[in-house]
């Protein structure tokens, strides 16, 4: 296995490869071991997971490193790496028994529950290639593959196996021979996993899997799942948030030459997340992308025109990559080149041309173009002007999971606008849309509860509901919270606290605020 330590820089991650294919394979030549080697930490690996063992495992020939005798103890007294340990020699052993099997689960669970993330994907990995061997059993299919037959694991993900499971990328056969696939150490197999994983329902368990596949994809030299990896990190979604960690997976995509890991590193140089901002560097990480047709990096290329390093040839090259894309169907480049010309940016202001734009990319599936063009109808801009039309796209885009579009329609039927008002319906999608980050959703929500319009009447419902939209940036949100604490309803009266949250809304630009605030 082909370990990229100068992307993952964490022998955390060691671990986690180990853990894997431990798994996966049912632990024939993988086995932890101890000394020097597994004790060093390089300098900025300091980000491992909280309850992570102090010293790290890394994979190797020997299986004696660590005894058994003791560690079952050690793990009841509460020590992480003991019971990973235990379940992996459990998991290591010949001819492994269901019941071996299932006492693993339970230690990795338990090494789980006291913090050690290495534990919890091991637990998830475990759960999961049992389900599939157990749906396997009572199938009894046979392999789909003669290369699988023949048990030539690396020729199970060829040819595509999906086209074996009857379109259901879930299915268990699909599954099982990307499985037997990665723990050859296909890192195509693996990507796939993940990508599977990640497209399908599940929580935080699959997202936890998700990313294990992502890494072992990585660490075999398949470089597609770096920059994936890196959108995790940055995200925090299956592993802790760690931009830094973001930034040095999309600097390895990048130098590898994928053009999306350049665009996504590019940003983070914009804003200085995980790395010193650095906007000159920022644009030509982008220019690079934009090269190589990247979307994103076009986008951001045409964005950032007028600073000083992106020039209008720059621009040029940009809008004709995004009109490439679009042309061939792009439906992301459809809808970047509309906000282009809806806002003028690089080119002359184009309302008719914006909503050209977003009708091509909202037909071909892309929801904040549908989205875009209810924007348009509503304030009649290169467009007719029509709250019912704007209804219409504000549902498309809404049901293909634009939230800002969820708020728009719910403001459509707390209003009656363009359809008949509806206040449970408003409540309904003002819920969906601050559940999904929009935070003037939690105050529309709030302002629902407050008047028992459509929602039971609860006052300190509605103060936690116009604070979460308030901290999240909505101004509305925090002058109507200070309305409750002016007057003491669901809150305790608070005439500072009000005041404060009056200058803030003030502050905000919002005229409301500055008028109620005192001396």
């Amino acid at each position: 296995m082909a370990f990229l330590q100068s992307a993952l820089g964490a022998a955390r991650w060691i671990r986690v490869g180990c853990a894997i294919a431990c798994i996966l394979s049912g632990c024939a030549t993988v086995a932890p071991v101890s000394g020097p080697e597994a004790g060093t930490q390089r300098a900025g690996d300091s980000n491992r997971g909280e309850g992570s063992p102090s010293e790290p495992v890394a994979p190797g020939p020997s299986a004696a490193a660590h005894p058994v005798d003791g560690l079952e103890a050690e793990c009841s007294r509460g020590s992480a790496p003991s019971c990973l340990r235990r379940g992996n020699a459990l998991m290591k052993r010949k001819g492994v028994s269901e019941a071996e099997k299932h006492e693993a689960e339970l230690l990795y669970k338990r090494a789980c529950e006291l913090g050690d993330q290495v534990g919890c994907l091991s637990h998830d990995l475990l759960r999961e290639h049992r389900r599939i061997a157990e749906q396997d059993a009572r199938r009894a299919v046979a392999p789909p593959e003669t290369a699988c037959a023949d048990n030539a694991e690396k020729g199970c993900v060829r040819p595509d196996p999906l086209r074996h499971a009857g379109g259901d990328k879930d299915d268990p056969e699909t599954m099982r021979v990307l499985d037997r696939a990665c723990a050859a150490g296909e890192g195509a197999a693996c990507f796939r996993l993940g990508m599977i994983l990640a497209e399908g329902p599940g929580g935080r368990k699959r997202e936890r899997l998700t990313a294990g596949m992502f890494a072992k994809a990585c660490e075999m030299n398949y470089l597609e799942a770096c920059h994936r990896l890196g959108l995790l990190y940055e995200v925090g979604k299956g592993v802790a948030v760690d931009e830094r960690r973001a930034a040095v997976l999309y600097e390895q995509s990048c130098s590898a030459g994928i053009a999306k890991g350049c665009s996504l590193l590019g940003m983070l140089h914009e804003r200085g997340r995980g790395v010193t901002q650095d906007l000159r560097r920022a644009v030509t990480l982008h220019k690079t992308a934009c090269a190589a047709d990247d979307v994103d990096g076009c986008t951001r290329l045409v964005m950032l025109y007028g600073n000083g390093w992106v020039g209008a040839e720059d621009v040029r090259r940009g809008m004709a990559s995004l009109e490439k894309a679009c042309a061939a169907g792009g439906a992301e480049g459809c809808f970047i080149l509309g906000r282009i010309h809806s806002r003028g940016l690089g080119v002359a202001k184009d309302d008719v041309q914006a909503a050209r734009l977003y009708a091509k990319a909202c037909s071909a599936g892309e929801p904040r173009g549908c989205f875009g063009l209810g924007v348009l109808h509503e304030n009649g801009r290169g467009v007719d002007r029509s709250d019912e039309q704007a209804a219409v796209f504000y549902e498309r885009a809404c049901e293909g999971g634009e939230p800002a579009g969820c708020f728009n329609l719910a403001s459509f039927y707390a209003g009656g606008r363009g359809v008949v008002e509806d206040p449970r319906r408003a409540a309904t999608l003002y819920e969906k849309s601050c559940d999904s980050g929009v935070p003037a959703g939690c105050s529309g929500l709030g302002v629902l509860h407050e008047r028992g319009w459509g929602v039971s009447k609860d006052e300190g419902r509605a103060a936690a509901l116009f604070e979460k939209g308030c901290e999240g940036g909505d101004p509305m949100g925090c002058f109507n919270l200070g309305v409750l604490y002016e007057t003491g309803r669901g809150v305790a009266m608070d005439a500072a606290r009000a005041n404060a949250l009056y200058e803030k809304t003030c502050a905000a630009g919002e005229s409301a605020g500055c008028g109620r605030r005192t001396p």
